[in-house]
């Protein structure tokens, strides 16, 4: 984690003291990109490896944090009952059932068959799977019974490893058979009306679009793949356009860069333009679950939307940077989670190999264009796909030229 750490931040503290940062280094310089004052770099320079100290601890501590949390899991054998103080921090809908997204404060399970019993004081989080959840709500602390243990692991090479997904989501344990002892009357008001929408939204799609087109609408609007099943899911994969059933980038330029922009023209005003765009993206960021992809385009997003305010130019390659250093920081696991990958790998596409396919083949053609960035995403992505997925279709490159557009429509 520290040496990746390194790695992306090399870049950016260089390009400080070098002063040719772009918008994700606005905040370190007094003065425009024209400043050649040696003094005034050197300072910001200083400044970037102190800040750069600190996140490296801190992202070394929350790296032990998750090792520890690790090791608690590996003391579970089969289920165990156990207890769980914590609080809410999502619920979701998945078919019949329910998942509860618990910031767990105190864990206890007893040991094997001995009465002997473990106990864990911290925060970690619980994947709490329940058949209704009542009248919980986001943001509730709540003490509970049940029975806990780790997620399960793949018997098969290929499969669906759960143990593996949720741990890069920093999840270890999974409780079921929930029994709630004291639940708290505080929540998040916020947090109750966004999940609140998600549901009604849910509804009404599948009343408009019938179940099987919604449960397609509701994965690209509001992150919610439960309802999709396994032949069309399949289907998507095999045909390389799996990526728009997931909120990212695309969707994050339609909402906060458009909102951005109409509201920049009746206010006249970056600043609050900036500030309500924002707003808006973290709390749709929110309602939708904040998956990896998400996150990575919402802090893109805002680090952008700050840049104009302050009147600079954009940077994809120092944002991209920033975005990932921000979402190892929280969640050091998440490094290793295929979607992580898969965005930032887009991403790098456009910005390394899309940007040299551009000047090589120099054209004012839209259409060739957009497929010279197709190939360059595609080959950035490409060896990724294969590792995952175990299959490339070649014509992806193509469908994608005519997928992508729609998406916005």
């Amino acid at each position: 984690m520290l040496i990746i750490g390194l790695i992306i931040l090399a870049a950016p503290v260089l390009s400080v003291y070098m002063d040719k940062a772009g918008t994700a280094m606005f905040f370190y310089s007094g003065k425009a990109h024209g400043d050649k004052d040696r003094k005034n770099r050197i300072v910001r320079c200083v400044l970037s490896m102190m800040i750069f100290g600190m996140i490296s601890l801190t992202g070394y501590m929350n790296g032990c944090a998750m090792s520890k949390q690790e090791r608690l899991a590996e003391e579970l054998d089969g289920q165990q009952p156990g207890g769980i103080k914590g609080k809410v921090y999502e619920i979701r809908q998945s078919g019949d059932e329910w998942r509860v997204y618990v910031y767990a404060e105190w864990i206890t399970f007893g040991r094997g068959d001995s009465e002997e019993t473990v106990e864990y004081r911290g925060r970690s989080k619980v994947l709490l799977y329940m058949e209704d959840v009542g009248s919980l709500k986001t943001g509730m602390k709540l003490t509970l019974s049940c029975s806990l243990s780790r997620p399960d692991s793949a018997d098969n090479p290929g499969e669906f490893d759960a143990r593996e997904y949720y741990s890069h989501k920093g999840i270890y344990i999974v409780g079921k058979d929930i029994s709630i002892l004291e639940c708290g009357e505080d929540y998040s008001r916020i947090g109750d009306i966004l999940f609140r929408l998600r549901i009604k939204s849910g509804e009404i799609t599948d009343s408009v679009f019938g179940e099987t087109d919604g449960s397609v609408i509701k994965a690209m609007l509001l992150g919610d793949k439960s309802g999709i099943d396994r032949d069309t899911k399949k289907l998507f994969q095999m045909n390389g356009i799996a990526h728009i059933l997931a909120i990212s980038g695309v969707h994050i330029a339609i909402i906060g860069m458009t909102l951005f922009g109409v509201l920049r023209r009746l206010t006249g005003s970056y600043m609050a333009s900036g500030i309500m765009a924002i707003s808006v993206i973290v709390l749709y960021g929110v309602m939708t679950g904040m998956a990896s992809s998400t996150v990575r385009a919402m802090i893109m997003m805002v680090i952008s939307v700050i840049g104009q305010v302050k009147g600079r130019s954009p940077d994809m390659l120092t944002s991209a940077g920033t975005a990932s250093v921000i979402q190892a920081l929280i969640d050091p696991g998440i490094i290793l989670d295929a979607g992580f990958q898969l965005s930032f790998a887009a991403v790098l596409g456009m910005a390394v190999p899309g940007a040299l396919m551009k000047k090589l083949i120099p054209t004012k053609n839209k259409v060739v264009s957009t497929l010279v960035m197709n190939l360059a995403i595609t080959l950035a992505t490409g060896p990724l796909v294969i590792f995952y997925y175990y299959q490339f279709p070649l014509y992806s490159i193509f469908l994608n030229l005519l997928i992508v557009p729609l998406v916005s429509v």
